[in-house]
């Protein structure tokens, strides 16, 4: 099944489980990079589903929010789309890469005592690089510390 992303914000009804007839509730905003699936389309309107629900807006403010040439085709192009596979997988291929072919500074992770997550932090500039997560979901932050002081010849 394709998936899209939306481009910008957009309005759209709420449609009944059962039957796909619009709600009586007012319109709801579906937000900016917001993932769609299963699209249809339905005279000048397109539904679509989100978050598990079923929506439909019209066919030309979908349209707007889409990458051109998407609701012709039967679906987006190869390269419009990053799968969760293929995104993984290129995440797994870029902290896989040989040192040699990096350039710059070498990040060093050190690894922290949590137990509820895998946790790593690095020395930046200005403060801490800290990961969370797993190999299949990674959360990255920057904390600040205006006491870390950074030499500026590595990132030890």
């Amino acid at each position: 099944m394709a998936k899209y992303q939306l481009a910008k914000a957009i309005e759209a009804r709420k449609l009944h489980r059962r039957t796909e007839l619009p709600l009586s509730e007012p319109a709801v905003t579906i937000p900016y990079s917001a993932i769609i699936d299963d699209l249809v389309e339905d005279r000048d309107l397109m539904k679509f589903t989100y978050l598990g629900e079923r929506y439909n807006c019209k066919r030309e403010a979908l349209r707007e929010t889409l990458r051109q040439g998407w609701l012709e085709q039967a679906g987006p192009p190869a390269a419009a789309l990053e799968p969760d596979e293929a995104a993984a997988a290129a995440a797994e291929e870029a902290v896989e890469a040989p040192a040699e072919e990096l350039a710059g500074p070498e990040l060093r992770w050190e690894r922290l005592n949590s137990r509820a997550f895998d946790a790593r932090r690095a020395k930046v500039p200005g403060g801490w690089l800290v990961a969370l997560g797993g190999a299949t979901s990674k959360a990255l932050t920057f904390y600040p510390d205006k006491d870390h002081t950074w030499d500026g010849a590595s990132l030890e």
